[in-house]
């Protein structure tokens, strides 16, 4: 009995190390650049938006995810175009809209294009407080007019009822007091519109209390110095697209963080074509430096990189082959155990 037991508790423990060394070897293994890298960038801008008789709505802008939407909406707020136009459509339990009309119902026409809908883009969500672009059916079609959130509307996102969805740009910071006042005033139609306020809700004066501060030395604050980006022909004021922080203008998957971190050319095509740019140091793809690759040397790069991948073994089949190996001399070693109890326990 005691040999039995002896032989089961060493069966345990060499099964346990099998198991512990497979889950060791197969963790799952991560290479390249990482999309997530750290990005300091904050909005700042802030505009008061005075309404008669029931006080004041202040809201942040979001100028780092929606820069457009909030260029477009601040040159409106410049010019006093909001001055004097109310909240002509209000729906409790939803949303109140305004910014397009005036006390008696006329329309105030737009003094620039339309502008592209950021939705998808800026990826903030419709929740309640957030301020977001009213539209017409075609998603590029905001001008002036905006609505407040009152409660969460998931259907107002991108992939939602709304299809293209509506761009949120800000949220509010102080004043929901004031939202949620007007969201419950009494409505009726007039002039062809349905849910207007029976007493107007005057906008009467809407003003930038609050200027986003600007970097002098990264204006677009996508962590790239405005030098460095000037002497390679990047855009300093621009944080979007192949010009900001996880921009990759030549496609040799380094982003433009780890091209300006690693003093390496952002705009280098990758003279080989093995995925890592040129430089004193290629991209570490596996954590490890690869040599400086030219023209000259291409095709011997190539023929080395073809001979290593022939003769070559993954570590992640070593792994396995020796955790079988290890597994079978376990059963050998149980089913000799097992023969020796099965011997010593005979009459």
């Amino acid at each position: 009995m005691m040999l039995r037991r002896t032989a089961l508790m060493t069966f345990s423990i060499l099964f346990a190390i099998a198991l512990l060394f497979m889950g060791s070897g197969c963790s799952k293994y991560t290479t390249g650049v990482s999309g997530n890298s750290p990005d300091t960038r904050s909005s700042g801008t802030t505009v008061e938006m005075a309404i008669t008789d029931y006080g004041k709505i202040v809201i942040e802008l979001n100028d780092m995810e929606a820069p457009i939407t909030v260029d477009n909406f601040l040159r409106y707020v410049d010019e006093e175009f909001y001055d004097g136009l109310i909240f002509h459509r209000v729906i409790d339990d939803f949303m109140i809209q305004g910014g397009g009309f005036y006390p008696d119902m006329t329309q105030k026409d737009a003094t620039y294009a339309p502008i592209v809908n950021e939705a998808e883009t800026a990826a903030l969500s419709n929740v309640r407080g957030t301020i977001a672009m009213a539209r017409a059916s075609d998603p590029d079609s905001a001008t002036t007019q905006f609505f407040i959130n009152t409660v969460d509307n998931p259907s107002l996102d991108p992939g939602g009822s709304s299809g293209e969805g509506y761009c949120v740009f800000g949220r509010v910071t102080s004043g929901m007091s004031v939202v949620d006042a007007i969201s419950a005033v009494a409505t009726h139609s007039e002039s062809g519109h349905q849910d207007v306020p029976v007493d107007d809700v005057i906008i009467e004066q809407m003003v930038v209390t609050e200027e986003a501060v600007v970097n002098e030395e990264d204006r677009d604050e996508d962590g790239l110095p405005n030098e460095w980006e000037s002497n390679w022909g990047l855009d300093p004021d621009d944080d979007t697209g192949d010009n900001g922080h996880n921009g990759d203008p030549d496609g040799d998957g380094a982003e433009n963080w780890w091209e300006y971190e690693n003093n390496t050319d952002p705009l280098n095509e990758d003279t080989d074509g093995d995925g890592h740019p040129d430089g004193d140091d290629e991209y570490p793809n596996d954590a490890s430096r690869w040599g400086t690759v030219t023209d000259d040397d291409e095709e011997e790069e190539e023929e080395e990189e073809t001979s290593q991948s022939d003769s070559g073994i993954s570590p992640v089949v070593v792994i396995i082959i020796a955790a079988i190996i290890l597994l079978v001399a376990i059963g050998v070693v149980a089913i000799i155990l097992v023969r020796v109890l099965k011997n010593s326990e005979e009459p």
